[in-house]
């Protein structure tokens, strides 16, 4: 009796692929043509290339060609083939090589067929229009089929763009963008294959576009000071200039490990602030009078093709900009600040600077804190380069969810020596945080920003009118006037103006504060209280500056000359409107040309505010003034001579009516909200003043 191996049936030798794959019995060897009759009845290619490939190691010669053609012609089956678990990749280079070549021309098959979007019309046809729900709705009381869609199109909401993935994180925030209908849309296509949606390479990977892979210009080297002067810069601009986007021990440590020689970026920041700290020296190899930093500011590029592609360099690149606007306004280029600003703001905005940031689990970086502090200080150099230019700001507070800067001191940031390892980003209790001057200036400058979109509004929209409040701006002076009073309540006791023990950032808090309480008043200045409200700020502020140069040289911030500018056209606006004014105020406004003087020497914009008020101030002396003049004169040619400008040698210094010359005097409408008082030109502003008049 045989064993069972010898009832067992025997394999057939030479199988076709597809029944070595269905490990099927395969009758091709007795079949003619052998074409087996799996093959024939699934009326598919009976092929035998892997049969080939593994006897003797590869394929006779004179079969090469044909087993290109077999594998171009039956390639699905030897994909199926290669996914199995026990596929022997072919030793013989021709048959690979012809696999290797069929594969990839079926993958071009495959991006050729996505362009036709068959998966697209296969949805439309399985769905009806009304049933996309949020897209379309039907007013009709929706079906169990439709409420099932409408639900699943709305989990798909959650997640409006996960299947359209793009190389560079989203630029575009917020909920108002026009984006998020095509996001629902796109949304409801989630049977398309994820990997391959609506992928057409030409929108998408293009490499003849050269446009999509901009590489940065390579920009020319940087010349800095020498190390001595380097390090005296740098002291000069942490002692006298508000940084508190620029994290002090940080920016040290990298100077000491000459990132400024490696990085373009980095040094390009530490130049600007050698530019500005020149402002401040008196060693002569930065420059002389207007000329301090010029020599730094003028390497400086704010923009280089492809520069904002790369992220590593996205804190140095914006921390540049504030720094280059501020020295622009030192040199009288208003436009180039206005512009250095926006271009700061819009790339703020489109890395979501601007947005409330919930990363769970995510440390808060002193990067990030950096990041947000700089954006803050370009929106606060926004609200003032609007109302000193009378141009539109680029954005406004109502857009903006960020948090405030955190007010923590430099000293105490993680990663500092004096920082509590286990309680990062914490102000000691009993310290008073100097970074609290910055966060309460932000709040400050938000109660003007209010202001300064509905009472300097260049058109009222007719919305209001229907609202049914004409006095509806007087009511907004009265709520911000409010709101600055809670301000200046809450107030730490370490920020309040002493003029027996001035600083700097009370100095800045409190002028500021006079200055929002001017704007908020100044359109309403006809009547009684409100130009009583701004001559009460004109005098405090000229008050305070000069109680502040009795201790400290220089300013600390350039919107100083606007203080002092708006402060004096106030008084003397009292001074034409009220002949019982006190002579007191007159006395001010000299104080505050003195200050325009000591610094005219250096920041140019001191000087031509200088040449305005001295020449409204003239017209204003009585008499008894122009004597008291003489007077000085005699004692202390320096007190009477600011500047070098002699006052006495003017065309009004004899006698004169002082009514006359006030008739046709128009100060008003040199406060007028559009005037641009960094451009203020002199012939211009007598034009303004005295109509008709030819001075010159």
């Amino acid at each position: 009796m045989e064993g069972p191996s010898s009832s067992k049936a025997r394999r057939v030798q030479g199988s076709c692929d597809a029944c070595r794959i269905r490990k099927v019995r395969c009758d091709s060897a007795t079949r003619a043509g052998n074409i087996c009759t799996n093959c024939t009845k699934s009326r598919s290619e009976c092929t035998h290339v892997a049969a080939m490939s593994r006897k003797n190691g590869g394929l006779p010669v004179n079969l090469s060609s044909w087993a290109t053609d077999t594998v171009s012609k039956d390639l699905g089956v030897h994909i199926d083939s290669i996914l199995s678990e026990n596929y022997t990749p072919p030793k013989d280079k021709l048959v690979a090589l012809a696999l290797l070549k069929a594969l990839a021309r079926h993958v071009r098959q495959l991006e050729a067929n996505l362009k036709l979007a068959d998966s697209e019309s296969r949805l439309y046809e399985s769905q009806p229009t009304t049933s996309f729900d949020p897209l379309y709705k039907s007013s009709s009381t929706p079906n169990v089929e439709n409420k099932t869609t409408n639900d699943d199109a709305l989990h798909l909401m959650h997640e409006p763009m996960s299947q359209l993935q793009i190389s560079e994180p989203s630029t575009r925030f917020g909920s108002s963008k026009d984006v998020e209908l095509i996001e629902s849309t796109l949304s409801l296509k989630d049977d398309v294959d994820p990997a391959h949606k609506f992928r057409r390479p030409q929108f998408w990977y293009a490499p003849e576009h050269p446009w999509e892979y901009l590489d940065p210009a390579e920009p020319p080297a940087l010349k800095f000071p020498s190390p001595d002067l380097l390090n005296d810069l740098i002291s000069l601009f942490f002692r006298h200039i508000r940084s508190e986007f620029i994290h002090g021990p940080t920016f040290l440590r990298q100077i000491a490990e000459g990132l400024h020689h490696t990085s373009h970026a980095f040094g390009s920041v530490v130049l600007a602030v050698c530019a500005l700290a020149a402002r401040y020296s008196d060693d002569p190899r930065v420059g002389q009078e207007h000329h301090k930093g010029w020599a730094y500011y003028r390497q400086l590029r704010a923009v280089h093709v492809g520069q904002y592609l790369k992220q590593e360099n996205l804190l140095w690149d914006l921390q540049l900009m504030p720094l280059m606007a501020i020295y622009a306004y030192a040199l009288l280029l208003p436009d180039h600040g206005t512009m250095l600003t926006a271009m700061g703001i819009v790339l703020s905005q489109s890395r979501g600077l601007h947005r409330l940031k919930r990363v769970e689990g995510k440390p808060w970086s002193v990067e990030d804190e950096m990041l947000k502090r700089t954006f803050w200080f370009i929106v606060a150099f926004d609200v003032y380069v609007g109302s000193f230019d009378g141009k539109p700001r680029v954005t406004d507070y109502d857009r903006i969810d960020a948090d405030y800067p955190l007010e923590v001191d430099d000293e105490y940031w993680p990663g500092e020596m004096l920082a509590d390892p286990h309680n990062p980003w914490r102000q000691p209790i009993d310290v008073p945080c100097k970074a609290s001057a910055f966060v309460e200036h932000l709040k400050l400058l938000e109660i003007y920003s209010f202001a300064e979109g509905t009472i300097y509004s260049i058109r009222r929209a007719p919305f209001w009118d229907s609202i049914g409040c004409p006095e509806w701006g007087r009511n907004i002076v009265v709520e911000l006037d409010s709101a600055l009073n809670a301000w200046l309540d809450n107030l730490p006791d370490h920020l309040r103006w002493n003029p027996q023990a001035p600083t700097p950032s009370a100095l800045v808090l409190y002028s500021t504060y006079q200055w929002v309480c001017i704007q908020l008043h100044r359109p309403y200045m006809r009547e009684f209280t409100n130009m009583a409200a701004c001559v009460t700020a004109a005098r405090s502020c000229s008050h305070a500056m000069a109680a502040y140069n009795k201790v400290w040289p220089y300013i600390p911030i350039p919107t100083a000359f606007a203080w002092m500018m708006f402060s004096s056209v106030i008084l003397l606006l009292n001074l034409k409107n009220n002949k019982m004014a006190s002579a007191s105020d007159l006395e001010d406004v000299r104080k505050n040309m003195e200050f325009f003087a000591r610094n005219e020497d250096v920041w140019q914009v001191s000087g031509r505010y200088h040449d305005i008020i001295r020449e409204v101030y003239l017209l204003v002396r009585t008499p008894q003034e122009v004597v008291n003049e003489r007077k000085r004169k005699d004692h202390s040619a320096e007190s009477m001579d600011l500047a070098g400008v002699e006052y006495l040698s003017d065309p009004y210094s004899g006698d004169y009516n002082p009514d006359e010359l006030w008739e046709g005097i128009d100060l008003e409408s040199w406060m007028g909200t559009e005037m641009n008082t960094y451009l203020l030109d002199l012939d211009s502003v007598w034009r303004e003043i005295l109509p008709g008049s030819s001075h010159s």
